[in-house]
């Protein structure tokens, strides 16, 4: 899910090949691919205002105007099962072929270009403060690639697999993954922009879904297999709130959280920061 200039919220519906809006005031519209069985997945911004997404069966990049309008490009490596998408710092879409291990770059144009990942599977990516690009590769290390294609592997402290990114406002960059020396598997990470790690231990056997800053300035992430959406405060205090299946989380324009409720839900929900 993601926050369009118009001031709605943006998501997708991968069972139904539907790209869906929903307003502050929760009233949804729903836009069908031009492509049967694409499988919309990861949704982003672009740096032209429009929606872009994966179409991960469709093996697409899609844009999607906020008026509607549907435009579909190729990627070149077939069966590459696009997973997620971010803006660049040059401005064009980045995104990761998970069943090839490749990150690639589409211009706002649709010219695209594939990059090797190294040896993991490339899932989440996310444009970091330092002017590259990071992912995750399904192991202990994160990719960094810059915008010419040059990758550079980077080690995290006690994870064994990485799973969700985001930056805050300070430039720091955050991770939710699995630690095998914690007694519940799971943790979420701090790495600041001259490299300093901090760790939080999760206090459950959590697989993290999303993971973001809210406009409180606490982490906030959800946990698909607990039901529930975590809140990270400064110092490390952690606290929960029910949500069935959640996914991916937003903050919205309303000052609220925005969570997509999944295989138990089939529902978007609004959670109201306290």
């Amino acid at each position: 899910m993601s926050r369009a200039p118009d001031g709605n919220l943006w998501f997708t519906e991968g069972n139904r090949d539907v790209v869906g809006r929903i307003t502050p005031k929760g009233e949804i519209t729903e836009y069908h691919t031009p492509t049967v069985l694409s499988q919309p997945g990861a949704i982003t911004v672009g740096s032209d205002g429009n929606l872009w997404f994966t179409e991960m069966s469709g093996n697409n990049i899609g844009r999607l105007t906020t008026a509607g309008v549907f435009t579909e490009f190729p990627i070149p490596t077939q069966y590459s099962d696009p997973r997620d998408i971010a803006v660049g710092p040059d401005g064009a879409l980045w995104f990761t072929e998970a069943n090839v291990g490749k990150v690639a770059r589409v211009t706002l144009e649709g010219h695209m270009t594939e990059y090797g990942a190294g040896t993991g599977t490339p899932v989440q990516i996310i444009e970091g403060a330092d002017g590259y690009l990071w992912f995750t590769d399904g192991t202990s290390l994160l990719g960094r690639i810059s915008p010419n294609g040059t990758l550079s592997p980077v080690a995290v402290a006690h994870v064994s697999a990485v799973l969700e990114l985001a930056v805050d406002h300070s430039g720091n960059l955050w991770y939710a993954g699995v630690n095998q020396s914690s007694p519940y598997g799971a943790v979420i990470g701090r790495r600041d922009p001259a490299g300093h790690v901090t760790e939080f231990a999760v206090p459950a056997h959590v697989e993290f879904s999303g993971i973001t800053q809210g406009p409180d300035g606490a982490i906030w992430f959800t946990e698909s297999n607990m039901n529930a959406v975590g809140r990270l405060a400064d110092g490390g205090t952690i606290t929960t709130d029910s949500v069935p299946s959640p996914a991916s989380i937003v903050a919205g324009v309303d000052g609220n959280m925005w969570i997509t409720s999944g295989t138990n839900g089939n529902a978007i929900a609004r959670l109201q920061i306290r």
